[in-house]
C-alpha cells in the first residue's frame, strides 16, 4: 500500500492548492513586502561599512548576506507566485522559493 493511498484512506489527502491557485496582482505585489527587511538590512550594512569606528566584520557580512537573501526572496516569490503559476500545474520556481525563504529565515 502506498503512502498516498494510506493517507487518502485516513482522509488526509494531499495539499491541492495547484488546482485552485491562480495569478493575481495582489499576490505579485505582496512579494514586495519582503523588500522592507531587505532595505533595512542593506541600510544597516551600509551604515556599518561607512562608519569610521571598528565594526565586527562577521556582523557586517551577515547583514549584507541577509539583505542579499531578502532581495532574492522578493524576486523568487514574485516569479513563483505570480509570473510562472498556472492552474493545475506545479512550477519549479515554487520549490526554489520555499528553499530560499527557508534558508533566509534560518539565517
Amino acid at each position: 500500500m502506498s503512502l498516498s493511498s494510506w493517507l487518502a484512506d485516513l482522509g488526509l489527502t494531499r495539499f491541492t492548492s495547484i488546482h485552485h491557485w491562480d495569478a493575481h496582482p495582489l499576490v505579485g505585489l505582496s512579494s514586495l513586502c519582503f523588500g522592507f527587511p531587505a532595505a533595512s538590512y542593506a541600510a544597516v550594512a551600509w551604515a556599518m561599512w561607512d562608519t569610521k569606528t571598528k565594526v565586527d566584520s562577521y556582523q557586517l557580512a551577515l547583514y549584507a548576506l541577509l539583505a542579499f537573501l531578502f532581495v532574492g526572496v522578493v524576486l523568487m516569490c514574485y516569479l513563483a507566485d505570480y509570473c510562472f503559476i498556472k492552474r493545475g500545474h506545479r512550477s519549479a520556481y515554487g520549490r526554489f522559493d520555499i528553499r530560499l525563504a527557508s534558508l533566509t529565515f534560518v539565517v
